[in-house]
């Protein structure tokens, strides 16, 4: 079992795991996209994950931000190197299927430090 972080402004944003959602094994990459971070338990070792491109600091995004990207690729999860708004570097966890989501679970949610 892996343990990811998420981030919210809001906590009640942070009980139910969505696909799309993106998680962080850096707790203070995650501590920048929210007041509210999520503590996540999942078997990623269960799931199909794909590499995939990461940040473009060009363009601001990344190709996973897509949901018809993330369906295309016929995983569960995509992998990818991102970005803070400031520009701090971390690796990323998208879920990107209905088995990722089943296979995630919230442990706590908790103000940042």
């Amino acid at each position: 079992m892996a343990i990811l972080y998420r981030a919210h402004r809001y906590a009640h944003a942070l009980q139910t795991p969505l696909e799309g959602w993106c998680l962080t094994d850096d707790y203070e990459a995650a501590c920048r996209y929210g007041y509210y971070v999520a503590k996540v338990e999942i078997d990623l070792d269960a799931l199909d994950l794909k590499e995939v491109p990461g940040y473009d600091h060009n363009t601001n995004t990344t190709p996973a931000d897509s949901l018809a990207f993330r369906q295309a690729q016929g995983v569960d999860v995509v992998c990818y190197g991102d970005e803070t708004d400031t520009g701090m570097w971390h690796y990323t966890w998208r879920l990107a299927s209905e088995r990722a989501v089943n296979a995630c679970r919230v442990i706590s949610i908790k103000e940042r430090e």
